[in-house]
């Protein structure tokens, strides 16, 4: 027994030789049971489990020389377990410590991430539905009342254009209905401007004869603008037009810019607007007389121009005027499409009922459905309208 605890304590009072001994022989122990074993674990996963268990203590001077004399095996076994630890708390002092990734937008790449790296913090400030606006079924019917109004309008002028080119309305019945529909808007305009001063008056009156005038002067070049062009391609363009109208045409607002508005008419309702006259001069250049052609472009010109001008002074002036205004107008329009066709009265009957009751109906079903996201990787808008 004495010659078996002899090496242990030579190697014992000799701390590196001790040390070295031990590891070198725990690795030729460990890589021979593993070429014999191959369904073991590995050595680094024996050295993870024992340098992830707690340590054992240190041995006492009493107990290490008892150790020796029992057995010298379970000293044998102590020291390796205690080599393993010593070498895996050297392993664990030398390696530097992980930075934290920050989230920044401009620093370029951190050390020790990819470039594209995110950790858990990347989706806490994901905003879901942040703008979307809950509408009200009744509201949004009220809202698209003004769609079905200007629809209207546009179906009252066609007819206009269909009963003078049918040679129902004569040169003077257009000079007419066009003195009546002046004075009206006229009328309408000054009763709700907030403002009302004899130099704005004589403002109008002067834009209103300049206008006036120059359509009179332009009427001899209207009438002979398409007299090469066939009809039919004449009322093919003239309905694309009015499509391209109707579709473009700013309802929200004006197409001129009224008192007090505070936007400017846009890009789509100026092209809408062009669209419209340029309509119009392709129908009267098939009227007989240039009377005829002065009579309806300045009737066109002044429901295309102003009849939105007026709606929305209705409109700013009262919501029930508005309503009440718009549903004699629906009316009316439909009483006389019904005159002239009953298929164009189911037609336009069917735009209106889409217009006020399917479309808002479906616009509050699928609202439902929408989903958006917001984060800090959107793009920055601006909170402020910026004017010169």
């Amino acid at each position: 027994m004495e010659l078996g605890t002899r090496p242990f304590a030579i190697f014992s009072s000799i701390p590196s030789l001790h040390l070295s001994f031990f590891l070198l022989f725990k690795n030729i122990l460990v890589h021979k049971i593993e070429n014999e074993n191959p369904n073991l674990p590995c050595s680094a996963t024996i050295a993870n489990r024992i340098s992830s268990q707690t340590p054992p203590p240190p041995l006492s001077p009493k107990t290490s020389t008892a150790l020796r004399r029992s057995s010298p095996i379970a000293l044998f076994n102590h020291e390796i377990a205690e080599s393993v630890r010593m070498e895996a708390s050297i392993g664990r002092r030398s390696s530097p410590t992980q930075p934290k990734w920050r989230k920044v937008a401009y620093g370029g790449m951190q050390p020790g991430f990819q470039d594209n790296h995110t950790d858990e913090s990347f989706l806490e400030d994901m905003i879901m539905n942040a703008s979307v606006v809950k509408r009200d079924l009744l509201k949004v019917m009220l809202d698209s009342v003004s769609i079905s109004q200007y629809v209207c309008i546009v179906a009252l002028v066609v007819l206009v254009w269909t009963y003078t080119l049918r040679s129902s309305f004569n040169e003077n019945s257009l000079m007419l209905l066009d003195i009546i529909l002046l004075g009206a808007g006229f009328f309408v305009f000054l009763l709700t401007a907030e403002m009302l001063s004899f130099d704005l008056l004589l403002s109008y009156v002067l834009k209103i004869f300049f206008f006036i005038t120059g359509v009179y002067f332009l009427s001899p070049i209207y009438h002979t603008l398409t007299r090469s062009i066939s009809s039919d391609s004449i009322w093919a363009l003239t309905t694309s037009l009015l499509v391209l109208h109707l579709f473009l045409h700013n309802y929200s607002g004006s197409t001129v810019k009224a008192p007090g508005a505070l936007e400017n008419p846009t890009f789509t309702s100026n092209i809408s607007l062009n669209a419209s006259i340029v309509a119009s001069l392709l129908i009267a250049s098939r009227l007989p007389s240039r009377l005829h052609v002065f009579a309806i472009v300045l009737f066109s010109l002044q429901v295309f121009l102003f009849a939105p001008l007026v709606s929305y002074c209705i409109k700013k002036c009262s919501f029930r005027l508005h309503l009440f205004f718009s549903f004699g107008l629906m009316a009316a329009t439909l009483f006389f499409v019904y005159k002239l066709h009953g298929l164009l009265f189911v037609l336009l009957s069917g735009i209106l009922v889409f217009v006020n009751l399917l479309g808002p109906y479906w616009l509050i079903r699928i609202q439902e459905y929408k989903f958006e996201i917001n984060g800090p990787w959107d793009e920055a808008k601006l909170c402020f309208n910026i004017t010169e």
